[in-house]
């Protein structure tokens, strides 16, 4: 764990955050994204094992794309419903042992505008039964192409805007 980045075992090394206006900022032991720019998220290094529950931490993120990680493990972490500033969340092209329920707190998050599920190698997707979206959901895309998804198909899903 590096000394100046309080979160566990979420080394930020490889995370590349974007903003809008300047284009892209490194996150080492030197820098950090400061201000209130809008963060998001493309980690582009071979990630190698489950998702950290700290990843909930990044409360500020705006967008969060994991694509291509064929290391990556088991299911996303509950703790992603701290991400109070997500608005996007993108998983492409990711490995055989990566995949399972989609946490029901992912749901719950107030500007969750999309999830784009695409082209995952992983077996027993699967969405939350028990997700609490209300009528005033932000989230209008839920897109789920190719990916083995299994299970029934939620009475929430007929709350979605698109």
């Amino acid at each position: 764990t590096r000394g100046n980045f309080p979160f566990g075992d979420l080394d930020p090394v490889g995370v590349v955050c974007q903003d809008e206006l300047d284009g892209s900022i490194l996150l080492d032991d030197y820098q950090y994204p400061v201000g209130s720019i809008t963060v998001n998220i493309r980690i582009v290094n071979d990630l190698n094992g489950p998702l950290p529950l700290e990843i909930g931490y990044l409360i500020e993120c705006n967008r969060l794309m994991l694509e291509n990680h064929l290391r990556l493990t088991g299911p996303l972490p509950q703790t992603m419903g701290n991400m109070a500033g997500l608005f996007s969340v993108a998983l492409l092209l990711n490995g055989p042992n990566f995949g399972g329920a989609l946490p029901s707190s992912l749901f719950q998050l107030n500007y969750l505008n999309t999830i784009h599920i695409q082209d995952n190698l992983g077996k027993n997707w699967s969405l939350p039964t028990n997700a609490q979206v209300g009528d005033d959901t932000q989230l209008e895309r839920l897109l789920l192409v190719r990916n083995s998804f299994s299970g029934i198909i939620p009475p929430w899903l007929a709350k979605l805007k698109q």
